[in-house]
């Protein structure tokens, strides 16, 4: 399996200059096999790579600069995703005049720390401070957040937390608080196991229709954890107990969440994530799973018109 632990190596601190931030060795390679090379084609885009310091963590930032870009999103991804994951979610963005900003969450892809290990969801938070702080003032204006499942977790975290944020809106998909039957064996298992036991073996789950996805990243992709870490699922459950005493988002919102989705207690999440997003709307795909990113064509162009939609209505005067 290929390893791009040389590219990890050799990433530089990020500038936000693509004149500056040259490509180091292996981020052509990288670049290829996460097939992140064919979104430059037509849009006059420079892509680079490089770190940004969060604490302990050196995260691994990338960005996409069009020509001319009238604003910035920047993504954050899920559990056990990297950006690498993330190219149908650049090129929508990249499309509607963009620039893009993303990176990797510490224990994930390309950044340091423990493999798909978190001491606390506020690192995720400081995360985001960190790369907004540093690629803000290079780059377009930052006025859009983009989540997945965790990286919800995260922006919602983020500005719970009392963070000064340009963003003006949300783009949230399959957004965490507890997972799927969390309450009923999840808990559970963790009160009994986390004493002793460090991690658990990962189970792959079939969390979108594309099944060319679900190969690659449980048979191809050298990023993936094969682990569940107890200081992760620590993290997730001191998150979830303290959601409820946070202070409302005011920011206008989208909520986009698959009624097929086993991964996330939706059903729970979704009213409790609406009381704390009082001008947040909701849209649900019934034949949508969880990882709305990489789920069929047919359901991500069926996202993509949604999300199109609220980016329209909440830019009209």
């Amino acid at each position: 399996m290929q390893s791009f632990l040389p590219l990890k190596a050799a990433l530089l601190p990020a500038r936000f200059n693509p004149a500056l931030d040259h490509s180091p060795e292996g981020f052509a390679d990288y670049s290829a096999f996460y097939q992140l090379d064919t979104l430059i084609n037509g849009h006059n885009t420079q892509h680079r790579i490089g770190t940004v310091s969060s604490g302990p963590y050196q995260l691994a930032v990338q960005y996409w600069l069009p020509a001319n870009a009238h604003a910035t999103v920047l993504i954050v991804h899920g559990y056990y995703d990297h950006l690498g994951l993330y190219r149908h979610v650049v090129r929508f963005f990249l499309d509607q005049g963009y620039a893009v900003l993303g990176f990797d969450l510490p224990g994930h892809g390309l950044s340091s720390g423990q493999i798909a290990a978190i001491h606390d969801f506020d690192e995720y938070a400081r995360a985001i401070h960190d790369v907004v702080t540093a690629a803000s003032v290079h780059l377009p204006p930052l006025t859009l957040g983009f989540g997945q499942s965790t990286g919800c977790a995260a922006w919602m975290n983020y500005l719970m937390t009392g963070f000064t944020s340009p963003v003006e809106k949300l783009v949230l998909l399959s957004p965490l608080l507890r997972p799927h039957r969390w309450q009923q064996h999840g808990r559970w298992l963790f009160a009994l196991l986390h004493r002793w036991v460090p991690s658990l073996p990962r189970v792959f789950q079939a969390n979108s229709a594309d099944q060319a996805f679900l190969d690659f990243c449980r048979e191809q992709d050298p990023l993936q954890s094969r682990l569940l870490t107890v200081a992760w699922v620590r993290a997730m459950d001191n998150w979830l107990g303290r959601f409820a005493a946070q202070p409302p988002i005011a920011l206008p919102a989208l909520i986009v969440q698959g009624q097929q989705d086993t991964t996330v207690d939706w059903r729970f999440n979704i009213p409790q994530i609406l009381q704390k997003m009082p001008h947040a709307q909701l849209h649900c795909i019934g034949e949508a799973r969880h990882h709305l990113v990489n789920e069929s064509p047919a359901i991500r162009a069926h996202l993509w018109q949604i999300v199109n939609e609220f980016l329209i209505k909440t830019t009209e005067p």
